[in-house]
């Protein structure tokens, strides 16, 4: 059972990560969803969900590691990963909240 919940979390985040390298499904990004059409005419939309499907990828990379470590009781490995998923999501969510990087020219 845990196999296959771990392999519905690894595909979902796959799927999503290729919409959003495929410019769909902005409104599932945090923060720019809540902007109104207006402020998201200045944001470069295009680039952001480019950038936001790399940071997908790697947690998926990630998660899989993790459940990697769970299925062949390597607890460090899972803790490892854990760690590295956290990091990546406060280093993403600092780096697009910071720095004007995805607004238009």
């Amino acid at each position: 059972m845990e196999c296959i919940i771990s392999i519905v979390i690894l595909l979902s985040l796959m799927i999503i990560g290729i919409l959003f390298y495929n410019g769909k499904c902005a409104f599932l990004i945090s923060g720019y969803n809540m902007l109104d059409e207006e402020q998201k005419k200045e944001y470069d939309e295009k680039a952001l969900l480019r950038f936001m499907s790399y940071v997908t990828f790697i947690v998926d990379i990630l998660c899989a590691v993790a459940f990697s470590g769970t299925y062949f009781n390597l607890e460090w490995l899972s803790i490892v990963a854990a760690i590295a998923i956290i990091f990546c999501s406060v280093f993403a969510s600092i780096y697009w909240n910071t720095g004007n990087r995805f607004k238009r020219k």
